[in-house]
């Protein structure tokens, strides 16, 4: 949130855009988010 300027929601809208591109468990991906530091890469 505080490195792209997002709103709690905003921020949840991307875990979970990423969540449905990936097909990976939100709770994963907010995980790999806090661990690393970086979204899991997605094929657009």
């Amino acid at each position: 949130m505080e490195r792209y300027k997002l709103t709690a929601d905003q921020a949840f809208g991307v875990l979970v855009r990423t969540s449905s591109l990936t097909n990976r468990k939100l709770r994963d991906i907010a995980d790999d988010l806090s661990t690393t530091g970086q979204l899991p890469a997605t094929a657009s």
